[in-house]
């Protein structure tokens, strides 16, 4: 495991700290001798006839019309064009469920925005979350068990084409094939592809192994702007000590702190406790 220097905020959420800890993936490392996986794209022109549906309808039945931000509903059209690329019959549409508030704190509201990608027989989808009206460029895939391995693989397949879509085809499948044989299970993450401004990556969800979860783990495509976004001045962070963490009264204080990853747990809704080890040894849990 990997030493890191994690800036938090002791109320809420380490942001984008999925792949903190892992070992450098090998694809990771291949990345400087592969122009394709490193290019950032500027999505840009796209037939007119691509219009994701603006239509959703929520668990409570209620459909309404929703005002998507320009990338998302950019990256959804991406999506399309590697479903024509793929040329199996995919087709996406874009959707937002109802706001709710959190879990973990009253004050915040969440809504889920989604990428659908409908393959006949399984539509899984790209889940991204929305704290208080800012939209994490960050989404998670899950697949449910009625969904074939193959079609995982296309999955990956077209979130490369759509994150990258400078990458042809047949690369695109190679890089596939090599990011889902390197997750070997057994809770741990698979390799990182880095590609199109993104770090992609297999990670097990909350539910996988559960009997009313998953038997497969979550396709996480981590934006690179939300990992390690470490602010210029540390003079507003404190460093975590054992009496900072234990006073309620800490709460919402940033505090920074130099450990050691040792595990990520899958908790519900997405959300994962992270284990992380100080140089005195105090295990500390963090919810990310």
């Amino acid at each position: 495991m990997k030493r890191q220097l994690y800036l938090i905020a002791l109320s809420f959420i380490l942001s984008g700290c999925s792949v903190e800890g892992q070992e450098t993936s090998s694809l990771a490392n291949n990345a400087a001798e592969n122009e394709a996986l490193i290019v950032t794209t500027e999505y840009g022109s796209f037939p007119e006839t691509i219009e994701p549906s603006e239509e959703s309808t929520d668990s409570d039945g209620d459909n309404y019309k929703e005002n998507y931000p320009e990338w998302f509903s950019e990256l959804a059209k991406s999506y399309q064009l590697a479903c024509d690329s793929l040329n199996k019959g995919y087709s996406v549409s874009i959707g937002k469920s109802k706001p709710e508030k959190g879990s973990f704190n009253d004050s915040d509201i969440y809504s889920y925005y989604r990428i659908n990608i409908d393959m006949g027989s399984a539509i899984p989808n790209a889940t991204f979350q929305e704290v208080n009206s800012v939209l994490s460029h960050s989404y998670t895939i899950s697949f449910t068990d009625h969904i074939a391995t193959p079609e995982i693989r296309d999955v990956v397949t077209l979130t490369i084409l759509a994150l990258d879509p400078s990458i042809d085809l047949s690369a695109a499948e190679q890089l596939a094939s090599q990011l889902s044989t390197s997750y070997t299970g057994n809770g741990s993450a698979s390799d990182v592809l880095d590609c199109g401004g993104y770090y992609i990556f297999f990670l097990d969800g909350p539910t996988i192994g559960t009997l009313i979860g998953s038997e497969y783990p979550d396709l996480i495509a981590k934006y690179h702007k939300d990992v390690n976004q470490i602010p210029q001045n540390l003079s507003e962070y404190s460093e975590a000590s054992q009496d900072i963490l234990s006073s309620p009264l800490n709460k919402g204080l940033p505090i920074y702190v130099d450990a050691t990853v040792e595990n990520f747990i899958p908790q519900t809704k997405g959300f994962y406790t992270l284990l992380v080890k100080t140089e005195d040894n105090i295990q500390i849990y963090f919810i990310i």
